[in-house]
């Protein structure tokens, strides 16, 4: 085949549906190198999105100057993934693009100017913040945003005071990131007061992505003076928004727990729920006690959202309201509780109940239970988990399985042996896997009749099951299926599982 006919199968390969196959063909192009560029240039006016999206991407990785023009062509591209990959390109691409990116910025296109003022944000040149600072006055309000960014990212001193203009900007979010670039910019500035201010003038017709920029750029600067605003919009009627205020008060961590608690005791259930969220996801043992109560109401959502939270905390002070939740009427609060004990992981208290739970009707609470049990290492409860691996649904036995491996007790190597042979592969790859960590040589011939070319991932739990078994056997028993396999994917995982 000739090196043409190579790279033309390549170019349609690079557009395949099945990931592996774009992963390969974009390895091979990368190394072709500028050699691709025109034909990948010719690309990017194709009409399948994904033609387009993959010539841009494979331009920025070769590099090549000449994709340049075609790319910044492509800031207008009616997709909006095949414009942020031109951008990233044109960043990759980097001063090589500088000259007809700041050419474009009087486009007509807004598209255009957008994408262009992103990336030269990016690149980071001094010398472009002369050409992007009048945009701080552009009619569309994502270009104004889009330059109050780009002047922070470059640093340039001279953009300090039409930024300070731009906190008047009559578009909130451009006021945020103005005053996050005026921070970035002057470092001796009250930044996150300054981006504090702006956050709690928040009007009400903000829109939703607006919010959700805003906080989650909060979440990166991370400091206590933005916590309020945060907590202020757990009520924001916009799930996405207030999911994104939950990660941002989390990301802040101990200097959001105060307002946290205090406002367990709004009448607002959105904001109690986001609060337990983020109190659970900080780790805050103080919260215990305020969170404790939350098992009892009425409100299944807030006992499911407790339960979660106090086995994230993982405070013992939580066991005996969550053994006692193990009773709710509602399974998924049972389910959470059962996960709770586990994480807790007091052994000698939690055991007993946890048994207990493994008869629950709902087999979505069996399985937490005895995912519980496992984490706790509980051989008291191996009898009832090798009998839950014979009998129970198919979910449950795959989780019993791998419990007892966690477990470690040897009298679980003939069941889990016998679990070899369950109808479901994922049963019998997790019996693998267990049979390994308990690692005793009595698994060792029941494992290798468990090679097959036809199942990868069974065939590689086995072959790392013996090899953690450790004998001579199970070691020659991996290299022999090694060598004769004919699937050559397998082949090649088995090797790199040999070493």
């Amino acid at each position: 085949m000739s090196s043409d006919e190579e790279l033309s199968d390549l170019l349609e390969d690079v557009c395949s549906e099945d990931t592996d196959t774009r992963k390969e063909a974009r390895k091979e192009i990368e190394e072709i190198g500028e050699k691709a560029t025109e034909p990948l240039i010719e690309k990017l006016d194709e009409e399948e999105k994904r033609d387009r999206l993959e010539a841009a991407r494979m331009l920025g990785r070769i590099g090549d100057p000449r994709a340049v023009e075609p790319l910044v062509e492509s800031l207008d591209d009616p997709e909006k993934v095949v414009r942020k990959r031109a951008v990233k390109s044109l960043i990759d691409i980097g001063e090589e693009s500088i000259e007809q990116l700041l050419d474009v910025l009087e486009s007509p296109d807004e598209l255009v100017v957008k994408g262009a003022v992103q990336a030269l944000g990016e690149i980071g040149d001094p010398d472009t913040a002369e050409e992007l600072i009048p945009l701080i006055d552009y009619p569309s309000k994502n270009v104004r945003k889009e330059t109050a960014k780009a002047l922070g990212l470059i640093g340039e001193r001279d953009a300090l005071h039409p930024l300070d203009e731009a906190l008047k900007d009559e578009e909130w979010i451009v006021r945020v990131w103005a005053a996050y670039a005026i921070g970035q910019i002057d470092p001796d500035t009250a930044e996150t007061e300054l981006l504090s201010d702006v956050l709690e003038g928040e009007p009400s017709n903000v829109e939703k992505d607006d919010k959700v920029e805003a906080y989650k750029l909060a979440g990166k600067i991370g400091d206590a003076q933005v916590v309020d605003p945060l907590v202020e919009s757990l009520d924001d009627p916009e799930r996405t928004v207030r999911n994104r205020a939950v990660k941002a008060l989390v990301k802040i961590g101990e200097e959001s727990i105060d307002s946290l608690i205090d406002v367990l005791e709004s009448d607002e259930q959105v904001v109690k729920e986001g609060a337990i969220e983020a109190l659970g996801e900080i780790g805050s043992e103080e919260a215990v006690p305020h969170i404790v109560p939350f098992l009892y109401e009425p409100s299944v959502e807030l006992r499911k959202l407790a339960a979660q939270a106090l086995g994230k905390i993982g405070s013992s002070k939580a066991m005996d309201p969550l053994i006692e939740a193990l009773e709710d009427e509602e399974w998924p609060v049972r389910m959470w509780a059962c996960y709770a004990l586990g994480l807790i992981g007091n052994k000698m208290g939690a055991t007993d109940p946890l048994m207990d739970a493994l008869k629950d009707p709902v087999k979505h609470v069996r399985l937490a239970a005895v995912n519980a049990l496992g984490d706790l290492g509980s051989k008291s409860a191996v009898g009832r988990i090798q009998t839950m691996l014979k009998k129970d649904d198919e979910i449950v036995r795959m989780e019993a399985a791998h419990a007892l491996g966690r477990i470690g007790a040897r009298r679980s190597v003939r069941p889990l042996i016998r679990a070899l042979e369950d109808e479901a592969r994922e049963v019998r790859i997790y019996a693998a896997m267990s049979l390994g960590r308990i690692g005793d040589k009595r698994a060792v011939s029941a494992l290798n009749k468990q090679f097959t070319d036809g199942d990868l991932e069974l065939s590689k739990a086995v072959a790392r099951a013996l090899l953690d078994i450790g004998t001579a056997k199970a070691k020659r028993d991996v290299r022999k299926f090694t060598d004769n396999a004919v699937n050559q994917e397998l082949k090649e995982e088995l090797e790199k599982i040999l070493g």
